[in-house]
């Protein structure tokens, strides 16, 4: 629950000071850095699976990209 509200007030409108207020100094800041357990009640384990997941994606979508711009060169080429 505490994961769920401290991504609805990160991803919210709510001005940088407000978001810190509620978030932490560093709540900017990607991954365990900027996690702040006394303000979210998020531990820092869940911090770090979280970073770790979206790194693990974000490879995965740039890696499966290459392999489409990959083959549409091919296609280019072989037409």
């Amino acid at each position: 629950m505490s994961e769920l509200a401290r991504n609805s007030v990160y991803m919210s409108g709510f001005e940088s000071q407000l978001k810190r207020h509620w978030l932490g100094k560093k709540f900017d800041t990607p991954g365990l850095p900027g996690g702040d357990i006394e303000k979210t009640n998020v531990p820092d384990i869940r911090v770090s699976y979280r970073d770790e997941t979206l790194s693990m994606e974000k490879e995965l979508v740039s890696r499966y990209a290459s392999l489409l711009d990959d083959e549409e060169e091919d296609n280019k080429t072989t037409n």
